[in-house]
């Protein structure tokens, strides 16, 4: 996977991880704060029996004040009767007593009332005519006893009333505890829900997202590969293009006219142009399948150019049986005289052998003429369709005439050739020859390399020292 795939992914994962665990907490938290909204229910509910037991408790302790006020404010009341009313006690004397007592002096009658036991309740208000009736006062006394338990139940009462009135605040505090426990516990789940929504929108736009970033990768990859295939047959085209646009016109030629849609022409002062033709082509070709005749003719030029190429030359063009090539050009290269001489030499062996063969096979070939000339020419690309470089001058034309007034099997050069390769090669002057339009001109056949200069002294392959020499000559 690419890194920006890899950093956009966990670009996803880690919101999505955050989420989850902010959930897990909450649900943690959400299930922490049911437990703390059950025990606060437990709280009231409990706080909520004990108040119903104190206020029974109190109920009874209201219902004995009650009762201890109402025998005391009794007592009271008969308290305030008895003392508005003094009883004095009265004896009720017998028919005899009666008598007596009128007898008797009054310090007696004194004496016999404190004689008048007038605390036995039982002989009070008793009809016997012989005995004293009296009637006692009310003890108006408090009864401490009485009085002292309803003062204790009363203050019991006012410590429960206080109890119950700090249970009702406790209740109250409870009570609102339990209804902000229980908004919160809603607010929790809100938020837990919330949370729900959140992770399960980022996990699915996660999904969606790999899906997405999945199928692109995979279409990416196609186009990839399409565009690699078309780019690979582009490139096969474009090479197919400049190849055969390279066996037309030179490479650095043909870049400029890539590169600008033109070449300009240009001017060689000293270039070495190679011509060759067959002879007898005409009654060789007679007798061959025009398959057979193009066969042989690739055949014997695809030589050539391997040839001409070894050597550093430039093919210029074909016509028909000629084939057409220089050296120096399209990049100036002063050692083009020895160039275009050996690559002449050697294509004269090689088609010295293909004769020989031939021959061997008792079928008829034909043979070469070979004509170089060096001198100044023009060269540029003509045409617009199809182009094609060429070079002009009258070195072409002497070249030309190298070759029609050479022989067959020999390398026919000019003077101005001569006086460029005469210490490398050996050369037979062949004098001033006429040649048609130019009048008489020196001609020269090579036979071979200087055996100095050749390898094992065969004249055919140049040597190290064959190089030294030439390089040295253009210095």
């Amino acid at each position: 996977m690419k890194s920006s795939h890899l950093l956009l992914f966990l670009f996803f994962i880690l919101p999505t991880t955050h989420v989850w665990a902010q959930l897990n907490l909450t649900l943690e938290k959400l299930d922490s704060m049911k437990i703390d909204a059950k025990k606060l229910a437990n709280l009231v509910q409990s706080a909520e029996k004990e108040l119903s037991n104190m206020k029974i408790t109190r109920q009874q302790k209201e219902a004995k004040s009650i009762s201890g006020d109402l025998r005391r404010n009794l007592r009271q009341n008969l308290a305030n009767q008895n003392k508005e009313t003094q009883v004095t006690p009265i004896s009720v004397p017998s028919a005899a007593e009666s008598r007596n007592v009128e007898a008797r002096p009054k310090d007696s009658k004194k004496e016999d009332i404190k004689k008048t036991d007038i605390n036995k309740p039982n002989d009070i208000g008793k009809n016997n005519a012989s005995e004293t009736i009296i009637i006692a006062p009310i003890d108006t006394k408090p009864h401490d006893v009485h009085d002292l338990w309803a003062e204790v139940n009363r203050k019991e009462l006012e410590i429960l009333n206080e109890q119950e009135r700090n249970k009702e605040s406790e209740l109250l505090a409870l009570k609102q505890a339990l209804e902000l426990q229980i908004r919160a516990n809603e607010l929790r789940g809100l938020r837990e829900t919330n949370w729900t929504i959140a992770g399960s929108a980022v996990l699915c736009f996660m999904l969606f997202s790999v899906g997405f970033l999945v199928r692109t990768n995979r279409i990416r990859k196609n186009n990839n590969e399409l565009l690699s295939i078309e780019k690979s047959l582009t490139e096969k085209e474009r090479d197919k293009s400049d190849a055969l646009l390279l066996n037309i016109l030179p490479l650095t030629i043909a870049q400029e006219l890539k590169a600008n849609g033109k070449a300009q022409p240009r001017q060689y002062k000293k270039a070495s142009v190679l011509f060759t033709d067959f002879k007898g082509f005409t009654n060789v070709a007679e007798k061959m399948t025009p398959t057979e005749l193009v066969g042989e003719l690739d055949d014997c030029f695809a030589k050539f150019d391997e040839i001409v190429t070894k050597h550093q030359l430039e093919k210029i063009k074909t016509i028909g049986d000629a084939y057409m090539c220089a050296g120096g050009i399209p990049e100036p290269n002063h050692l083009n005289p020895i160039h275009a001489v050996l690559a002449g030499l050697e294509i004269q062996s090689f088609m010295e052998e293909k004769h020989a063969e031939r021959h061997a096979q008792n079928r008829a070939y034909w043979s070469l003429r070979l004509g170089i000339n060096t001198g100044e020419i023009v060269a540029g690309v003509v045409g617009k369709k199809k182009f094609a470089y060429d070079i002009w001058g009258d070195t072409v034309n002497t070249a030309s005439r190298m070759e029609s007034s050479g022989e067959i099997g020999k390398v026919n050069i000019s003077g101005n050739t001569y006086n460029e390769v005469k210490d490398f090669f050996v050369c037979t002057h062949r004098g001033r020859i006429e040649a048609k339009s130019k009048g008489a001109i020196d001609m020269y056949f090579v036979e071979s390399i200087m055996p100095e200069l050749s390898e094992n002294g065969e004249g055919k392959i140049p040597n190290q020292l064959f190089w030294e020499k030439a390089n040295a000559s253009i210095l």
